[in-house]
């Protein structure tokens, strides 16, 4: 496993997820960010182009999968 340093997006309206994701990596080589939303999440990988994206499904509003089909057709 590489000791390069790389960028997780974790994507969840649930803030005790957030904590759980942040604690179980926290010996990991990466940097968690947090959105609550898929508006945040997009603000988010453009500004910082997450290696890893873990997506809530049950977003409120525009849901996980619906996002995710968005991410998909910009590409």
């Amino acid at each position: 496993m590489s000791d390069l340093p790389f960028n997780i997006l974790l994507v969840d309206d649930d803030s005790a997820t957030h904590t759980f994701v942040k604690r179980a990596l926290s010996d990991a080589p990466c940097t968690v960010d947090m959105a609550l939303n898929a508006a945040e999440a997009r603000d988010r990988i453009h500004a910082s182009a997450p290696q890893l994206l873990l997506l809530d499904i049950g977003l409120p509003g525009k849901g996980g999968l619906e996002f995710l089909q968005e991410l998909k057709e910009e590409e």
